[in-house]
């Protein structure tokens, strides 16, 4: 017998209910939502994937549902993405949990699927108001979790490094205005929290979070006094004095020498995360490659290529295509890609490209794969050891200030062990 995901209860229960208020002529029952009891451990165990995220868009499917997309910053529980698509209703009578963009949530969701995690090409998920979702503020903190997280966006932590940011970008909108200062004098003098990096609370640079980075930020906007140092104010960047005691906006080293290529100004790939060396084992269970797109210099109407079916643009607006190759040591080639997602028509995309990092992580479990297709094409056998290339690269025609098209190509790939 094939149990039922707590979603489908829930379903079951509301198709129920609406039958026998047909039947009765009562309309309470099709108001009733009665998610019971439960506590986190609960909602843990019967959950797929839980995460915190930031609701980014939201899609409405009719009156009543939405496709929320989320871009993750800790995932405790689940295959990893640096977004979900999140489906769930929008009322609380139909067990809806509704989000709005801008929003924080902490979502415990199931994958309406049955595959194995491994062969997720992406992820949509589902959720409801009875799985112990609920946002998360400055004045709803995030609910005590039982267990350790197994990911966390870069730059989030409180110790991590390789977060670009704006120096005295306060409340982490991308503008340096008034605001900032004011948050800043609220968190010094009455204990406001603030989630952001503090090297960029450090607006004056000089290695202490204090009443003098205030004073210097509003003396640049309204004084005509010094712009704050490097990243500056306009374009996110990295801390240039990585000996103080804040690490968070220091640049982070990539471990296994990768490279990286470019001839669109301004734009290029960086490899954040990935193993240089990983067993057999460690491959089957799961890994993440984690890179970003790294825009510096604005450029409109970049048209970005398709380089497999069904391909979506990322944040930063352009669609970038990993792959994970090589040849063993019986020269066999093997290769892991998503080329072939589906029944889908070949389109390119065209977005203006802003400056700014959009994060990106590609999950691999150890096998020889083409995509789904639109057949079910099946998960195919295990890479033997060897020495492999993860390699991403977006393509596409960009127009130069003269007026000329001109094609490009972004790229960034290292190599990494795969052993016994």
């Amino acid at each position: 017998m094939t149990s039922l995901q707590p979603r489908s209860v829930v379903a079951l229960a509301l198709a129920l209910a609406l039958a026998l208020a047909g039947l009765f002529g009562s309309s309470e029952l099709a108001r009733a939502c009665d998610c019971g009891g439960g506590t986190i451990e609960e909602a843990f165990q019967l959950a797929d994937v839980v995460f915190v995220g930031r609701v980014v868009s939201v899609e409405l499917r009719g009156q009543e549902s939405a496709i929320n997309l989320l871009e993750t910053e800790v995932v405790w529980k689940g295959p990893v993405a640096a977004r979900y698509h999140v489906e769930s209703g929008r009322f609380s009578d139909i067990c809806g949990y509704r989000m709005d963009e801008g929003e924080r949530h902490l979502i415990f969701a199931t994958i309406p699927f049955t595959e194995a995690e491994c062969e997720h090409p992406w992820l949509f998920l589902e959720t409801h108001d009875c799985t112990r979702n609920q946002p998360v503020s400055e004045t709803v903190p995030l609910v005590e979790m039982p267990f350790e997280p197994i990911w966390t966006h870069p730059g989030t932590g409180p110790f991590a490094t390789g977060q670009r940011f704006l120096r005295g970008d306060v409340d982490e909108n991308g503008i340096v205005n008034m605001t900032d200062s004011i948050r800043l004098l609220d968190h010094l003098f009455r204990g406001r929290q603030l989630r952001h990096c503090e090297d960029a609370l450090d607006v004056n640079d000089d290695s202490r979070v204090d009443v003098t980075d205030p004073v210097f930020g509003l003396n640049f906007l309204f004084l005509g006094g010094p712009e704050p140092p490097a990243p500056g104010t306009k374009v996110p960047g990295f801390d240039e004095t990585p000996d103080d005691p804040f690490v968070c906006g220091d640049r982070s080293t990539f471990e296994c020498g990768g490279r990286s290529d470019s001839n669109l100004p301004g734009v290029h790939i960086e490899l954040v995360e990935a193993p240089c060396r990983l067993t057999l084992a460690e491959a089957s269970a799961g890994v993440h490659f984690v890179y970003q797109l790294v825009v510096e210099e604005s450029h409109a109407n970049v048209i970005s290529r398709q380089l497999g079916t069904c391909q979506q643009p990322g944040p930063g607006g352009m669609m970038l295509f990993p792959t994970i190759e090589g040849r063993d040591s019986q020269g066999q080639d093997q290769r892991y890609c998503l080329c072939d997602l589906g029944k889908c028509f070949h389109e390119d995309h065209e977005a203006d490209l802003e400056p700014g990092t959009s994060l990106e992580v590609f999950r691999w479990c150890g096998k020889n794969w083409f995509g789904p297709s639109d057949f079910g094409n099946p998960i195919g056998p295990a890479f033997p050891s060897g020495t492999y290339t993860f390699r991403v690269r977006g393509e596409g025609v960009w127009t130069d200030a003269e007026g000329v098209e001109r094609r490009f190509t972004v790229s960034a790939e290292y190599d990494f062990e795969l052993v016994r």
